[in-house]
């Protein structure tokens, strides 16, 4: 089955057009999709991994986090999340549906342009992306791990946790770099020591400005689930 014909699945109505989205780079974990219809644009996206995590970023997200990029539980439990945040817009979630044994997500396509640094931003602009950081952050949790399924430890086990993925992450990525390895010492000694944290809140692990759309008006549109990615 081609992918125009797994799309079509996903909509009542017949495609117009599809037009991928491709971050102009490789090694990127996901295909995007903007599909038009005469109902409007969505956008979909689906996991190009068929794998468990190997890569060192995926890797640590996913033995310390619990975050598996084949599953799109976690884009749109995260997007759900920002829906509750008030004055925050985040994509809807219209449809997760499983095709031929591959998740794919129809999200509501955001108004707005890319751009390109944060570097470049308006102090107002960085102080309203401040402001919607901070209202995550007030979200507080006493586990870790991610938004989509079952706490992966306590407040008390997370330092140990977070030593032991350093180490992994070293180990499987580094075994030939002294300096880093010289560097791990110091930063697992200094956790050591660390006192256990008082709670936990969502972070945007992978956060740049693609991840955001802007309108004519300077106020920034989250996009928690890349539009180029």
């Amino acid at each position: 089955m081609t992918t125009d014909h797994r799309l079509q699945q996903l909509f009542d109505e017949p495609i117009e057009q599809i037009t991928v989205l491709d971050p102009g780079y490789s090694g990127h974990a996901s295909d995007v999709w903007l599909v038009k219809t005469a109902a409007g644009e969505c956008v979909v996206r689906s996991s190009r991994l068929k794998d468990a995590p190997t890569h060192e970023f995926w890797w640590g997200c996913y033995d310390l986090f619990g975050i598996d990029p084949r599953s799109m539980h976690h884009f749109a439990a995260n997007a759900a999340m920002l829906g509750t945040i008030a004055d925050i817009p985040a994509p809807r979630i219209h449809k997760h549906q499983l095709i031929e044994g591959r998740e794919y997500l129809v999200v509501e396509k955001m108004n707005g342009q890319t751009f390109g640094s944060f570097a470049t931003q308006s102090d107002a602009f960085l102080h309203q992306l401040g402001t919607w950081l901070a209202r995550v952050h007030e979200r507080r949790y006493d586990y870790y791990g991610n938004l989509a399924g079952d706490p992966i430890g306590r407040l008390e086990s997370f330092h140990t946790h977070l030593a032991r993925t350093m180490q992994q992450l070293v180990e499987l990525d580094c075994t030939n770099d002294t300096k880093i390895k010289d560097q791990l010492d110091a930063m697992l000694h200094a956790l050591d020591v660390l006192p256990v944290p008082a709670h936990f809140c969502p972070i945007f692990i992978d956060l740049d400005s693609s991840q955001f759309l802007m309108l004519r008006a300077c106020c920034p549109r989250s996009w928690m689930l890349k539009l180029m990615r």
